[in-house]
């Protein structure tokens, strides 16, 4: 990719990524076209100008971000607002048609893997993960990777 956005509603936390990303950029890729943004996203909020400035994207990236069960419905309210959707005549850079979000949330959570499913399938999301282990409950380690159901 040559342009990340790496977001967080807390100003201060962004305040801490944008540094992060100036020190280790800033020497290591001096030559190249990579471009880094730390824009605040506030999960179901203001996302239609989220979205007018940064556009859909192709590939969206959660690890331990779900904490509580009220983010559930926020969070998949972002993710079906800024992933690539199947028609999207913007789509130059995903040539399957379809935004993929790769997902692990390891941290406590009052949300259980069975309530992340369900709002990913009330969204039109279906799933796979990479844990040989099928039981729901087992999976909270896994890495989920999530696609817009076909049409």
């Amino acid at each position: 990719a040559n342009q990340v956005y790496i977001t967080d509603g807390d100003l201060k936390v962004l305040d801490n990524l944008r540094f992060n990303v100036q020190q280790n950029l800033a020497s290591e890729h001096e030559n190249q076209q990579l471009r880094v943004s730390c824009p605040q996203l506030i999960w179901d909020k203001d996302l239609d100008n989220f979205t007018q400035r940064y556009g859909r994207q192709p590939v969206i990236i959660a690890s331990d971000v779900i904490y509580l069960t009220q983010s559930l419905e926020p969070f998949w309210k972002t993710v079906d607002a800024l992933l690539i959707q199947n028609n999207d005549e913007n789509d130059t850079s995903n040539r399957n048609g379809t935004g993929v979000l790769y997902f692990v949330n390891k941290s406590t959570s009052q949300a259980s893997v069975h309530m992340i499913l369900d709002m990913a399938r009330k969204y039109g999301f279906t799933w796979q993960h990479n844990s040989p282990d099928e039981e729901i409950d087992n999976l909270r380690n896994a890495v989920f990777t999530f696609q817009r159901r076909r049409e």
